[in-house]
């Protein structure tokens, strides 16, 4: 019966269209959330302020399932404010037969919100023949972070009603919006002095030749937006000046295929020439990764690769490898560690995308406490390396 008299009550509101002279406002409570990270929980409310006499109310709230997972739901104080019992009911469509009330559990609904991110929400007092004014919480509903994604919470075919003979009350709505905030390191833009780094060292036999030595090997989305970026030099000496770092994707697709240019428009091919760049000169490169957008990054290499070179040894240092929205460090790949992240150990040999060819004692190693020397040069230990300009 209770069930009956609230949805006859409801529909007997959408028939009447006679206002009131003033305006409520309902809005999201609050307007704006931070989330620092996937699988925290948050409360999004739904208040309402400067309204008079309330009796019952309802509306649509919509979400994003992709990035929202729906985990409860619990009525706030004001329409039951005075004491006065109230009748809150969800439903997942606009069917009043899979209606509940709150604290009951239907599982059809559940899994229906869960995938369409769509909640009905109805409520009215019961026993009383007065409204309640002023400012208050109608609901609280729970929910848990899915995806980094940045999502809007929005309030649809919103009904308010009065207590005299069910007017409707008008009112202004304020959406919501969940933001994806986590707490990050800021981009890496210059070296450290001092700090370990990586090597690719590869002997060139007066032939063309390249070889892609393995630094990570994992799995990661690429996103719109988010770039590549680290910082390399080269020596004079070298055999060559082409090197870069190179991403390789789940389809067989890389950085270089893509056709993309780092900020001063220079390919990402390792066989780019960087001695106007890279030479006797820390280089920061950053290239976005928009063209690889929705691919699955799979591995990660330093590579050379050169068709007209002298023979003897080349080195290409590298330093903070990081995948970063621009601003912030998403994915760090190298920074300062003490090993080459695909092995644990201060070397690599691996070559899981390409074979190398024309060169040989190739493999990519921590630059640390000991002396390097370069081909045809003197002694040059790696701090003075760090600080070389």
């Amino acid at each position: 019966m209770k069930q009956r008299f609230c949805f006859s009550v409801l529909l007997f509101i959408i028939t009447i269209r006679v206002f009131p002279s003033y305006s409520a406002n309902v809005f999201i409570d609050p307007s704006q959330q931070e989330i620092k990270s996937v699988g925290d929980r948050l409360v999004v409310g739904v208040s309402i302020d400067d309204v008079e006499d309330l009796f019952a109310y309802q509306f649509t709230l919509v979400f994003d399932p992709e990035v929202l997972d729906f985990a409860g739901i619990r009525e706030g104080d004001f329409l039951k404010d005075d004491g006065t019992e109230t009748f809150p009911m969800i439903r997942s469509g606009d069917d009043d037969s899979d209606a509940v009330k709150f604290g009951e559990t239907n599982f059809n609904i559940i899994n229906s919100i869960k995938q369409t991110g769509i909640i009905n929400i109805l409520n009215t007092r019961l026993g009383s023949n007065s409204g309640v004014s002023g400012t208050g919480s109608i609901i609280d509903l729970q929910f848990k972070l899915k995806d980094t994604e940045n999502c809007s919470v929005k309030l649809q075919d919103v009904i308010l009603a009065n207590s005299d003979d069910a007017q409707l009350i008008p009112f202004n709505i304020q959406n919501g919006e969940i933001l994806y905030s986590p707490d990050l390191p800021s981009v890496i833009k210059e070296y450290s002095d001092g700090s370990p780094m990586l090597v690719l060292q590869a002997d060139y036999q007066n032939t063309p030749g390249s070889v892609y030595v393995d630094v990570w090997i994992g799995e990661m989305e690429i996103k719109t937006g988010q770039f590549l970026e680290y910082q390399m030099i080269m020596f004079s000496g070298n055999p060559s000046f082409q090197g870069s770092v190179e991403l390789h994707t789940s389809d067989g697709s890389n950085l270089n295929l893509s056709e993309s240019v780092d900020q001063n428009g220079i390919s990402t091919s390792p066989e780019s020439d960087l001695s106007n760049y890279a030479r006797d000169n820390w280089y920061h490169r950053k290239i976005s990764l928009d063209a690889l957008a929705g691919k699955v990054l799979k591995g990660i290499t330093i590579a050379t690769a050169s068709q007209d070179n002298l023979d003897g040894i080349f080195r290409l240092y590298v330093d903070n490898i990081q995948i970063t929205d621009g601003e912030y460090i998403l994915k760090s790949i190298y920074i300062d560690d003490s090993f080459v992240p695909v092995t644990g150990t201060n070397e690599s040999t691996e070559t899981t995308f390409f074979d190398a060819e024309g060169v040989v004692d190739y493999r990519v190693s921590i630059v640390g406490t000991t002396n390097i020397n370069p081909k045809r040069n003197t002694m040059i230990s790696w701090g003075k390396i760090k600080s070389f300009k």
